[in-house]
Order: C-alpha cells, then sequence, then structure tokens
C-alpha cells in the first residue's frame, strides 16, 4: 500500500510539477502520448519560426491553435511563478531531411535575479508517423493496402 501511495504522489495527479518551461513543452508535445503538435501531423507544421512576441498567425488554424496555446502557457506561467519573469517563447519548424521536420521548442525568461536563463528542446516528425494509431485514439485503418479511404 505504501509504495501505491508513493508512487502516486510523484505523478502530477499530486500537485507534483516541474519548471514552467519543462511543463509548457510537455502539455504541448509530451513524452509520453500524442499531444497538440502530434495530433496536427507533418502536413499540419508549416516551416518558419514563430516568436511569441510577435504573436504569429498561419493560414492554417490547427497550428494557430498551437501557436496560441504556447503563447497562452507562457503568460499563464509568467503572472503565476515569480522565477518565470519576462517569459518569451520561439518555436522553430525546420526541413531536416526529406520527409522529416524538427520541431524546435526554446523559451527564455529572467530569473529573479535578473539573469537570462533558457530552456531547449526539440524533437522530430516523420511524415508516415501515425500518433494517432500508436495511441489508439483515430482509426488509420483505410491506409493499410486494400482498404478504401474512410468515408468510402
Amino acid at each position: 500500500m505504501v509504495i501505491i501511495i508513493l508512487s502516486w504522489m510523484g505523478t502530477p495527479y499530486y500537485a507534483v510539477q516541474g519548471a514552467p518551461a519543462v511543463e509548457i513543452v510537455q502539455e504541448l508535445m509530451p513524452e509520453e502520448g500524442a499531444g497538440l503538435v502530434r495530433e496536427i501531423g507533418y502536413d499540419g507544421l508549416p516551416i518558419g519560426v514563430y516568436d511569441t512576441r510577435e504573436h504569429p498567425v498561419t493560414e492554417d488554424a490547427e497550428f494557430n491553435e498551437v501557436l496560441h496555446e504556447f503563447e497562452a502557457a507562457i503568460k499563464h506561467f509568467g503572472e503565476t511563478d515569480a522565477s518565470f519573469n519576462e517569459p518569451y517563447g520561439i518555436l522553430t519548424v525546420s526541413q531536416e531531411q526529406p520527409g522529416l521536420k524538427r520541431i524546435n521548442w526554446e523559451l527564455f525568461w529572467l530569473s529573479p535575479d535578473g539573469i537570462e536563463e533558457n530552456f531547449q528542446r526539440f524533437f522530430f516528425i516523420h511524415e508516415n508517423a501515425l500518433y494517432w494509431e500508436q495511441y489508439q485514439t483515430k482509426d488509420f485503418g483505410y491506409l493499410r493496402e486494400g482498404q478504401p479511404a474512410a468515408g468510402e
């Protein structure tokens, strides 16, 4: 029983929270699970550099939601965490090689002592990755050979 309780106490459900920068990236692109970025997939990630100080907007509504959530999370932690001052983020989507995009998250802020801090994390998305199918949240069975496309 003690092991179960102590294990549970180490989860986010027991008010364990990481550093703001880690929490922001983890929410949008978790280490485990699909997350908002993987949900929109390879084709929904336009190449470019997006700085939250400039309130970026693209032609893709789903990617705009990612940018909005990124900016909102940074603002939230900037208002609620005394060690996360004047924060901003830069999201870079680049084509690393054919069929492979790199998503680079960078966050910058001032510590309580006025020292500039930063956090950087990157992930890769392949054009043939089926994150929805992996996490069993969307049926991609139609992609298998010999099956009609969804809705046919």
